[in-house]
Parts: C-alpha cells; sequence; structure tokens
C-alpha cells in the first residue's frame, strides 16, 4: 500500500494552469484580481469584511500583532497569552513582534487554551484552533483577540477573533504553497496592514499632498516589511476554494470512521469527545496515549507500517524556547503529557474509510506490542 500521510495536495491541475495562464496574460504578478477575489473569499468564511493575502501563517500572526499594537496605543511590548501546547511559529510571532508571551495550560479534552488556568494579566489574547478545533475568546469579552485559525480554514465555528489568521502551507486543508491570510472587519486597520505589509508605503490615499502635481508613489509611512502575497499564489487558492465544502465533508467523515473503529477495541488511548467530533474540520486527528506507553515505540511501529504521524505540537520543550525561558514545561502539567504522549496521523481527502481501518488496527498492533 502507498504511505498514509500527514497531508496532501489537492491540485486541480487543468483548473490550476488556466488559472495561471490568465495572470500571466494579464502582466500583473504582484498585485491583481486573483488576489482581491482569494481575500474576499476568505474573509466571507471568517465573518470578516477584509481579508489580506501574506507570504505565510507566521507572517499574517505577526502583521496581526503590530495592528494588536496600532489598536491598543500602548507605549510598552503587549503582553499575549498564548497556549503552551502549539506550532512554534506563534510563539514565533510573538517575539519577533518585540512582545511578551504569557504561556497558558491548555485543556486535555480539546487542546486547546484553558482560559482558566490563565496565570497573569495579559494585553492581547492569541488562542489557537488546534488541529482544527476552535478555542473561542477568553471570559473577558473586552480583550483584543488574534485567532491563529491557522489550521482551522472554513470552521463556521472560527470566527470569534478580532483579527483571525489563516495559513496555506502545503500540509493544511487548502494550500497555496506558502502563504497566510489576516481577516478582520476595522478599517483603519486594513489600511495599516496594507501599508506595513509593503514595506511601509502608504496605502491610498492622495500623494499629491506630499510631492505637489508630480505623483511620486514611493512615500513610507512607517517602518515595514515585504510581506505581500502574489497573483500566482492566489490563483492556486482560488482553484482549491471551490472544493473547500467537499475537503472539509471527507475529513470528517475519516475522523468519525476511526473513531468509530477504535472505540469497538479497549485501546489505552484518549481520542476525541463526540462534542469535540462535532465543532472540528480536522487538519489532523489527535491522539493522547495513556501514561506507561512509550510514544516513540509507537510512532516507529506505525511508520513501519506506512503510517506517517507526528508529535502534537510540543512547544515548552523545544531547545530554542528552553534557550529563551528555561525549563518552563512542567509549569503547565497538561501540555507536559501531551509533550510526551500526544501526536497526529492524517485523516485527509485523499484517504479511504478503509484507510482509517488500517491506521486503527496497526495503533490497536503496535500499542499490544509495546506493551
Amino acid at each position: 500500500m502507498s504511505r498514509l500521510t500527514i497531508g496532501t495536495l489537492d491540485i486541480d491541475k487543468d483548473d490550476v494552469l488556466r488559472r495561471i495562464k490568465t495572470v500571466l496574460d494579464s502582466g500583473f504578478l504582484s498585485s491583481g484580481k486573483e488576489i482581491v477575489e482569494f481575500e474576499h473569499k476568505v474573509a466571507q468564511l471568517h465573518q470578516k469584511s477584509f481579508g489580506i493575502f501574506v507570504n505565510s501563517g507566521q507572517s499574517a500572526l505577526e502583521v496581526a500583532l503590530e495592528l494588536a499594537k496600532e489598536h491598543l496605543k500602548k507605549d510598552r511590548p503587549l503582553k499575549v497569552l498564548v497556549p503552551a501546547t502549539t506550532y512554534a511559529a506563534t510563539l514565533w510571532a510573538i517575539i519577533n513582534t518585540g512582545n511578551i508571551p504569557v504561556f497558558c495550560d491548555i485543556d486535555p479534552n480539546t487542546f486547546c487554551i484553558d482560559y482558566t488556568k490563565t496565570p497573569e494579566e495579559y494585553d492581547v489574547a492569541l488562542p489557537v484552533d488546534l488541529c482544527g478545533y476552535p478555542a473561542g475568546r477568553p471570559p473577558n469579552k473586552d480583550v483584543f483577540v488574534i485567532e491563529d485559525a491557522c489550521e482551522a480554514i472554513g470552521n463556521p465555528k472560527c470566527i470569534y477573533g478580532d483579527i483571525i489568521c489563516s495559513s496555506f502551507y502545503v500540509s493544511h486543508i487548502i494550500t497555496t504553497g506558502n502563504g497566510g491570510m489576516l481577516c478582520l472587519n476595522n478599517v483603519h486597520l486594513e489600511s495599516y496592514a496594507r501599508s506595513y505589509i509593503a514595506h511601509g508605503r502608504q496605502y491610498g490615499g492622495d500623494f499629491t499632498k506630499h510631492t505637489g502635481e508630480w505623483v511620486d508613489k514611493f512615500f513610507f509611512d512607517r517602518v515595514g516589511v515585504s510581506y505581500r502575497g502574489d497573483c500566482l499564489h492566489a490563483a492556486l487558492g482560488l482553484s482549491q476554494m471551490q472544493k473547500l465544502s467537499n475537503i472539509i465533508d471527507v475529513r470528517k467523515k475519516n475522523a468519525n470512521e476511526l473513531r468509530r473503529y477504535l472505540k469497538t477495541y479497549k485501546v489505552p488511548v484518549q481520542f476525541p469527545s463526540d462534542e469535540y467530533m462535532n465543532n472540528c474540520v480536522f487538519q489532523f486527528f489527535p491522539f493522547v496515549l495513556e501514561d506507561g506507553v512509550d510514544r516513540t515505540t509507537v510512532l516507529k511501529d506505525l511508520f513501519n507500517s506506512g503510517i506517517d504521524s507526528r508529535v502534537l505540537f510540543p512547544l515548552t520543550t523545544q531547545p530554542a524556547v528552553k534557550e529563551l525561558y528555561g525549563d518552563i514545561s512542567q509549569n503547565y502539567p497538561v501540555s507536559a503529557r501531551i509533550n510526551t504522549q500526544g501526536f497526529i496521523v492524517g485523516c485527509h481527502q485523499h484517504m479511504s474509510l478503509q484507510d482509517m481501518h488500517i491506521i486503527a488496527s496497526c495503533l490497536i498492533g503496535a500499542i499490544q506490542r509495546e506493551t
């Protein structure tokens, strides 16, 4: 059998080539109607007025944090609440923008931030919709929320952030190869973001007020970055947006079948609850092995059976994090357990129900051999 992978590519080559030809024929690569349309469609998914296409999900998070600074008008680094289990890019965005992470433990059933364990005051909440499950807003309804929905595009419950960030990395639900987007409603912040991602060049407005009659478009309001997405990547995204609903339907069916099959056996592993199953779009399928089951041995066994897996986004144990903050893992006991016992497998649209049976059977066998 072919390997059962974590992610997949779902590209309609004929449709993509047609769209790319249209871009090339237009002569506009860095700005054009493909970007406008892609931004509009993703913003609609998240029930926001504006979408801003950038070159990665981490870039989207960094821009969102710059917008939070602009919105809150703080004269100091922001304290940003972030879960102790997430992909590293979430934390890197906080650090790269000169802000301060406030780590928080996670809920053992959803793997998302547990607001009841918030350790101190914070300025901005950065919840992560891990694996495609909505983390939700904090109890303080007035706090500014940047929603890391990089793994949750198409989830109708992932609409709660003041700014919502998406990623279109190659292993994600839809891909542009690389790419990301931030979606928001605030008109001022939208204008600020479009300037910021284009080196700080003034966005919109009347350039002549600065230069007289001669229009000089090289006028920079602020220090910026070069994070813009382009038309070729947007064309790739537009092609896949046509399939998004079907992609999610298949992922959910596969996830439900994987859980159904495993529930017929007494396996020392935690798998998602009914509530989780009903509200997740399953970029990946998460498991947590019971204490005493060696994860490394189980995952090696799965690999040798043709099944790819990954550990479940350990953050606090990463060498770079330990160098910055010390050995903080045990401060967050749920995350600490996930660090050693959690893992993910694929359940994507190029897998079948039979593939789910294979994963379940191999997992059962791997655990039995290990224990």
